[in-house]
């Protein structure tokens, strides 16, 4: 039955001890900054040290016909909008921010981490490769995935980010400079103007095992990793350092010196956070444009859905979350 592979598969799998962090909480008069890019908009927060909220705008609303269908300029477009509109003795005392995404939103890249060209609008959260691939790309890409990984897993779904990035494949060849970025991973290499990196969480619909805290080898070798292989972003803990924000925007928008981006999470995820939920048997039922459940588990029948680094969450809350996690 479902339980008893969920159980066989969460037994094969080795849990890593979590690393410790090696960025100290903020202090003093320093504050992080959350955004939370969700399916109907894009909320920001400034908290400081004591978790108490400084600064947090009107939100930037992708209108109902762009809930669905959104180019990664859109995406930047709504970050520095939204950092714009922060008042400016709050962005002085920034010194942290993270970003959190709608889980298995995707887009292909190219060397210097713009958006390949040739690949159209990312490919966002419920896009389906079974009913929205070109061709028979998707079901390639879901044939690969049921004959080369494990029984159950995540990465199986037509709506993963690693399907995705298959029926790219599978529709024309990953180019050499191609690599895959999620929506948070990209939006956080638009402030630092450094590679992609990612997270423990959004990395989980593409294959990262949180368990282990690395890239499978089904992932890395055999037939799925001759073509993935090279394309996969850096997995960062959330919470911990991607890069420092780029000079020309600290400069630009007068963020603290040596201001840091680090590792986010998904919106679900962040709405997890927000409830306040941190002990083993809490619950959250995240209810927005979809509906995602969460919760929290040591018990090794219950293969995690993440793993956190820390009732119904609001947009502004899990920006919110988002900043207070770092």
């Amino acid at each position: 039955d479902t339980q008893s592979m969920l159980t066989a598969l969460a037994s094969s799998c080795s849990i890593a001890p979590t690393p410790p962090r090696t960025l100290p909480p903020i202090t003093g008069n320093a504050c992080a900054l959350g955004y939370d890019f969700g399916t109907s908009g894009v909320r920001c927060a400034i908290v400081d040290a004591s978790g108490e909220i400084v600064a947090n705008p009107p939100g930037y609303s992708w209108g109902v016909a762009g809930e669905r269908a959104q180019e990664a300029s859109d995406w930047e477009e709504a970050l520095f909008s939204q950092l714009a509109a922060l008042p400016a003795d709050a962005r002085a005392r920034v010194s942290r921010i993270a970003v959190s995404g709608t889980s298995g939103s995707m887009l292909l890249v190219d060397g210097d981490g713009a958006p390949a060209a040739s690949r159209g609008s990312p490919r966002m959260y419920d896009f389906s490769v079974s009913k929205q691939a070109v061709g028979d790309s998707g079901e390639a890409a879901l044939a690969l995935l049921r004959r080369c990984t494990p029984e159950g897993h995540p990465v199986r779904s037509a709506t993963s980010a690693l399907a995705k990035l298959l029926a790219y494949h599978f529709e024309s060849p990953l180019a050499g400079s191609e690599r895959l970025a999620h929506q948070a991973d990209y939006v956080a290499s638009r402030l630092t103007g450094g590679a992609i990196a990612s997270d423990w969480h959004n990395a989980l619909k593409l294959g990262f095992d949180v368990r282990a805290l690395h890239y499978p080898e089904w992932l890395t070798g055999g037939e799925i990793g001759e073509i993935a292989r090279g394309r996969l972003p850096r997995v960062v803990r959330p919470g911990e350092p991607i890069g420092p924000v780029s000079d020309k925007l600290v400069a630009k928008y007068g963020l603290a010196s040596g201001c840091l981006v680090v590792g986010g999470t998904t919106d679900s995820i962040a709405a997890f956070l927000a409830a306040g939920a941190d002990s083993v048997g809490d619950a959250v039922t995240s209810l927005g444009s979809t509906v995602a459940i969460k919760r929290l588990s040591l018990d090794a029948g219950h293969v995690a859905v993440f793993r956190s680094s820390a009732a119904l969450a609001t947009h502004m809350a899990k920006a919110t979350a988002a900043s207070r996690a770092v």
